[in-house]
C-alpha cells in the first residue's frame, strides 16, 4: 500500500468498546452501572488529554481527532487505563477495544454524520480486547501521514449494514498485543462459534480439508463421523483457516434443531442477514446468488430434504461452497466425504508414545483447565492411555472426563468407566443432545429404522467386530421386517455408527467404538435380549473354532493363525460369558455341551495359534466350571491342553503331572478301550486323548533328561497305539507320533541306527496319510537326525528342498525350528551367516512369544558354541545384525550355498 498526497483533509474518528459487555450486564446492576460511568469518565480524560474535538452527543465511547497520529496515541492510552480500571473492578472477563476510521468533516446539527459515526462503530465491534483496527481509508492516511505505526492487512470484510466491503487493517505498535483471532466481521471467521477447547491432534487433516476446498470444481465437503467425534469442532477450524479465500466470508448454520426443508431455508437466510422476502427460494438467491463465501452447515443428518435443498444451493448459488457436519453423507453429485476419525489413540507403552498420541493430549489440555497442576507423568501414563483407549479417542467422551480429573485420578476413572456414559457436561452452553455421551449416540439412534436399532444393538455383543457371517448368525432376522441384514450394516456405516474395515482376506469386518457397543449393549439388555444374543454369539464363535481345528489339521496354519488373531476378543467373550448351551451334533444330549468341552476346543486352539498365556486364562475358567467335575472325559481333554501349554512354558514338572492325571481320569471313566468310539478329526475321543496325553510325558521325560522314564512312557505309548490302530480307533497318522518319541529317545541316546528305523516307519505311514504339512516336518526330523550323526551334506540337501514349502506355510514356530537346524548345519563352513541367522530366529521366538525348549536350547547351545569358535572376535556384531534381518531371505541365503560337505 503507497503513500499517497492527494487525500483530502480529513478527521480520523475513534470509537472504542468493552468486550464481553454481556458478562457485565448479567452482574447486579450497580456493577454494570459502576463499571460503565468509569469506563465514561477514564475515556473523556484521555481524550481531553490528546486535545479531541469531542462530538456534543458523546458518552466517552467515540471521539474526533484532526491527527490521525494523535488518534493511536489516544487509543492506546484509553486501551492501558481501561483494562486497570476493568480489571480492578473484578471484571477480567471484559476487555477495550478500538475502532478508527477517516472521513472528511462533515458536521450537521446533531453531530458527525451518521454513516461515519456507524462504520468506526462497527470497525471496533470487530476488534478483539485489547486491539486497535482501522479501516482502510484511516489507514491510508496514517501511512500518508508519516505515522511510525505499522499496519496489518486482514483483509476484506463485511461490516453489518455497510453496502460495501470494508478492508481491515490491525494497528501494531508497542504497547498493543500483536496477536488476535480474525475480525468479528459478518461472514467472517471471527463471528463463527467459540470452541471453549482447542483443536488438539488435527492438523494434518486441517491441511488435507483445507486443499480440498481450494481445489478447481470442489464445493460440497462433508465431515461425516459418530456423535462425539469433533466434527463441529474441525468444520470451525477449518473454515478460520481458509476464510481468507472467501470475500463474502464464513458463515456457521446450526442445524441441530431443524427438522424440514423449509426451517433449513430459514435458518440460513437469518445467518446469512437476508431480508424476510429471501427466507426461501427463489428470493433467497436475489441475496445469495452471486456470494463467494463458505456456508457451514451443521448437523445435517435429521433433516428429511437436506439433500434436495443442498442440491439447489450448488445449482442455484454457483459461486457458494458448503462444508457439511453429517453423521451419515448425503449423496449428492459432487459430495466429498471426509470421515472424521477418533483422535489418534496411542501408538505404544512406552511414555514417548502416550504423550505423542492426540487424545491423550486433549485430555491433558481439558483436565489442566479444572486442575492446573494435572499433567502426563510416567506415573500415570499407562493410566492415562487406557483411558483415552477406552473413550475411542472422542473429543465430546474426552472432554467429559477430563473434567472429573478434578477429583479423581486417572485410575481411580478407569474403575468407573462403564458409568462414563453418563458423565454429564458441567457446560450449560452444550447442546442437551451433548449433555452425556449416552445423550449423543441416542440423538444417532433416534434416526434410525426400527430394524437398523436391531442390528446396532445385537452388534454390541461382539468384541473386536465381526465379519458378515457373524453378524447374521446373531441378528435376528425375525425383527428386521423383510428388511436385508447387509443393506441395514451398511446404512448404520452411512450413520457413522458402525467402522468397516477390511481383514487380511478381503472380506468387510464391522465394528463399533467401545462407548458405542456399551450404548447398544445397555440397550439390549433392557430389551430382555441380552441372553438370546450372547448364545447365538456363543454357539457361532464355537463353530468357527471347530471349523480352524479342523483346517489346522488339513495344514492351513497361516490362515488360522490370521483368523484367531482376528477374533481372539470375540473367543474370550465366549469363554468369558460360560460357554453354556451349546449345540454341538457330535454331541448326545439336548442341554448342550458341557461346558468343558468347549473350553477344550478354544484351548486347542489357543495352543496351535501359539497364544500360551491366553490358553492358560482358559483352561483356569474352564476348571472353575460345574462341569469339570461332572464331565471326567471334558477335564481330562483339558488338562492334555494344559500340560502342553505348561511343557511349551518350561514347567515340565507340572506338564508332566497334568497328562498323567488326564491318563487316570480316561482309564477310570471311559470304559474298556474295546467300546472307545473312533476318534474324529476336530471332537473329543478317548483313543486320541490317550495317546496325545502318553506323547507329552515321554517329551515332558525328555526335556528333563530322564531317559529311563521317557523311554518308558514312550514305549507305553507305542503298546497303546499299535492296539488302538489294530482295533481301528485312531488314524495312522496318530499311531506316527508314538513311532516319533521312540526316535527322539534314541536320539538323545545317540542311538542313530534305532531313530532311523523309527522315522522312517513314520515317513511311511505319513506318504499313506497324505499329509504334505506333516511331511515336510517329518524331513525336517530326519534331517536332525542326519545333522546329528555327522551327515552335514545329506541335511543340508534335505533342507535345502523343504526350505521354501516350510516358508510357504507361513508357521513361525516350524520356520524357526528348520532355520536353526539350518544355521548348525551351514555353521561348520559359513560361521558368520550362521550367527545372523541365529540372531534373526532369536528375534522372532521373541515376538512370536515362542521360548525355545529345553531340549531345543540345549541343541542350539551347541551348535552355536562350535559355530563361535570359528569366528570368536566376529560373531557377537553378526548375530546382532541378523536381529535385524528377515529370517526367510536368511534361510533362502543358507539354502542356496553349494552342499556341505562332512567336516
Amino acid at each position: 500500500m503507497g503513500g499517497r498526497d492527494d487525500w483530502p483533509e480529513s478527521t480520523t474518528l475513534l470509537a472504542v468498546e468493552l468486550e464481553n459487555v454481556a458478562a457485565l450486564q448479567s452482574r447486579p446492576a450497580e456493577d454494570w452501572h459502576t463499571v460503565r460511568d468509569r469506563a465514561r469518565r477514564v475515556c473523556r480524560e484521555v481524550w481531553t488529554s490528546f486535545g479531541a474535538d469531542q462530538a456534543p452527543d458523546s458518552d466517552g465511547s467515540f471521539a474526533v481527532f484532526r491527527s490521525p497520529g494523535v488518534a493511536v496515541q489516544a487509543a492506546i492510552e484509553a486501551l492501558r487505563r481501561l483494562s486497570s480500571e476493568v480489571h480492578s473492578s473484578g471484571h477480567g472477563g471484559v476487555a477495550p477495544r478500538v475502532g478508527l476510521h477517516c472521513c472528511a468533516p462533515r458536521r450537521h446539527e446533531a453531530g458527525y454524520a451518521r454513516l461515519d459515526k456507524h462504520t468506526v462503530a462497527q470497525v471496533a465491534s470487530a476488534a478483539h480486547g485489547g486491539q486497535v483496527l482501522a479501516s482502510e481509508i484511516a489507514a491510508r492516511v496514517l501511512e500518508s501521514g508519516g505515522s511510525p505505526v505499522e499496519l496489518r492487512d486482514l483483509g476484506l470484510h463485511q461490516l453489518p449494514d455497510l453496502p460495501d466491503r470494508v478492508r481491515l487493517f490491525q494497528v501494531l505498535t508497542p504497547g498493543l498485543a500483536d496477536v488476535h483471532g480474525p475480525p468479528r466481521t459478518q461472514g467472517g471467521a471471527g463471528r463463527l462459534p467459540t470452541m471453549l477447547t482447542p483443536t488438539v491432534g488435527r492438523d494434518g487433516e486441517l491441511e488435507e480439508l483445507a486443499a480440498a476446498l481450494s481445489e478447481e470444481g470442489v464445493r460440497l465437503v462433508t465431515l461425516t463421523g459418530p456423535g462425539g467425534s469433533g466434527k463441529t469442532r474441525l468444520a470451525t477450524a477449518l473454515a478460520a483457516k481458509v476464510a481468507p479465500a472467501f470475500p463474502d466470508g464464513v458463515h456457521f448454520v446450526p442445524l441441530a434443531a431443524v427438522t424440514g426443508a423449509y426451517a433449513m431455508w430459514a435458518t440460513m437466510a437469518q445467518v446469512l442477514d437476508v431480508p424476510p422476502d429471501g427466507h426461501i427460494p427463489p428470493g433467497f438467491f436475489d441475496y445469495v446468488g452471486e456470494r463467494q463465501a463458505l456456508v457451514i452447515l451443521d448437523n445435517v443428518e435429521q433433516i428429511p430434504d437436506a439433500d434436495v435443498v443442498v442440491r439447489t444451493l450448488l445449482a442455484s448459488a454457483p459461486h457458494l461452497s458448503l462444508l457439511l457436519t453429517s453423521r451419515r453423507p448425503l449423496h449428492v453429485t459432487g459430495e466429498h466425504e471426509h470421515k472424521v476419525p477418533p483422535l489418534l489413540l496411542p501408538t505404544g507403552s512406552s511414555f514417548e508414545a502416550v504423550a505423542a498420541s492426540g487424545a491423550v493430549r486433549m485430555l491433558v489440555d481439558s483436565a489442566q483447565r479444572v486442575r492446573k497442576d494435572f499433567g502426563l507423568t510416567p506415573d500415570n501414563a499407562s493410566d492415562v492411555a487406557a483411558l483415552v483407549v477406552a473413550l475411542d479417542g472422542l473429543p465430546l467422551a474426552i472432554e467429559l472426563v477430563a473434567a472429573r480429573l478434578k477429583v479423581f485420578s486417572p485410575k481411580a476413572i478407569l474403575g468407573r468407566i462403564d458409568s462414563a456414559l453418563d458423565l454429564r457436561s458441567a457446560d450449560r452452553s452444550v447442546p442437551e443432545r451433548q449433555q452425556t455421551i449416552r445423550d449423543t449416540i441416542a440423538w444417532s439412534c433416534a434416526l434410525l429404522t426400527t430394524a437398523e436399532q436391531t442390528v446396532l444393538d445385537h452388534l454390541g455383543v461382539f468384541d473386536g467386530g465381526a465379519d458378515l457371517p457373524a453378524v447374521e448368525a446373531v441378528v435376528p432376522r425375525d425383527e428386521l421386517g423383510g428388511a436385508d441384514v447387509v443393506d441395514l450394516v451398511l446404512s448404520l456405516v452411512d450413520a457413522s455408527l458402525v467402522v468397516v474395515s477390511e481383514s487380511w482376506d478381503g472380506e468387510p469386518r464391522f465394528t463399533l467404538l467401545e462407548t458405542i457397543r456399551r450404548f447398544a449393549l445397555d440397550r439390549l439388555e433392557a430389551r430382555g435380549e441380552l441372553a438370546s444374543a450372547a448364545q447365538a454369539h456363543a454357539q457361532h464363535y464355537f463353530e468357527v473354532v471347530h471349523s480352524l481345528n479342523k483346517a489346522i489339521g488339513a495344514g492351513e496354519r497361516a490362515s488360522v493363525r490370521r483368523r484367531f488373531t482376528l477374533d481372539v476378543d470375540n473367543l474370550t467373550a465366549t469363554v468369558a460369558r460360560g460357554a453354556a448351551g451349546i449345540k454341538d451334533l457330535g454331541f448326545e444330549g439336548t442341554e448342550g455341551m458341557p461346558a468343558v468341552r468347549v473350553i477344550d476346543r478354544f484351548l486347542r486352539l489357543a495352543v496351535e495359534c501359539r497364544r500360551f498365556q491366553l490358553g492358560l486364562e482358559w483352561a483356569e475358567r474352564a476348571s472353575r466350571d460345574a462341569s469339570w467335575a461332572t464331565d471326567p472325559l471334558g477335564a481330562a481333554a483339558c488338562l492334555q491342553v494344559l500340560a502342553e501349554i505348561k511343557e511349551r512354558l518350561g514347567e515340565v514338572d507340572a506338564a508332566i503331572e497334568h497328562a498323567r492325571t488326564s491318563v487316570a481320569l480316561l482309564r477310570d471313566s471311559a470304559g474298556p478301550e474295546e467300546d472307545w468310539p473312533r476318534a474324529t478329526p476336530g471332537r473329543l475321543s478317548p483313543p486320541d486323548l490317550l495317546v496325545i496325553d502318553l506323547f507329552l510325558i515321554t517329551s515332558g521325560e525328555i526335556e528333563r533328561r530322564d531317559l529311563d522314564g521317557a523311554q518308558q512312557a514312550a514305549q507305553e505309548c507305542l503298546e497303546v497305539s499299535t492296539r488302538l490302530l489294530a482295533a481301528g480307533k485312531i488314524s495312522g497318522g496318530m499311531h506316527s507320533d508314538a513311532l516319533r518319541q521312540l526316535a527322539f529317545v534314541a536320539l538323545e541316546r545317540e542311538d542313530f541306527e534305532t531313530a532311523e528305523r523309527y522315522l522312517t516307519e513314520v515317513g511311511a505311514l505319513l506318504r499313506e496319510a497324505g499329509n504334505d504339512f506333516w511331511l515336510t516336518m517329518w524331513a525336517y526330523e530326519f534331517a536332525q537326525l542326519e545333522a546329528f550323526r555327522g551327515d552335514t551334506a545329506a541335511a543340508h540337501a534335505r533342507l535345502r528342498d523343504i526350505t521354501e514349502p516350510i516358508l510357504a506355510y507361513d508357521e513361525p514356530e516350524t520356520t524357526v525350528l528348520i532355520a536353526e537346524l539350518l544355521a548348525d548345519v551351514v555353521g561348520r563352513s559359513y560361521p558368520l551367516l550362521a550367527a545372523r541367522a541365529f540372531g534373526a530366529s532369536s528375534m522372532v521366538r521373541f515376538v512370536e512369544g515362542m521360548p525355545a525348549m529345553a531340549s531345543e536350547a540345549r541343541y542350539n547351545a551347541r551348535a552355536i558354541e562350535r559355530a563361535r569358535e570359528l569366528v570368536p572376535d566376529e560373531w557377537d556384531a553378526a548375530f546382532t545384525q541378523g536381529r535385524t534381518e528377515d529370517l526367510g531371505g536368511l534361510m533362502r541365503e543358507m539354502a542356496a550355498l553349494p552342499v556341505v560337505e562332512p567336516s
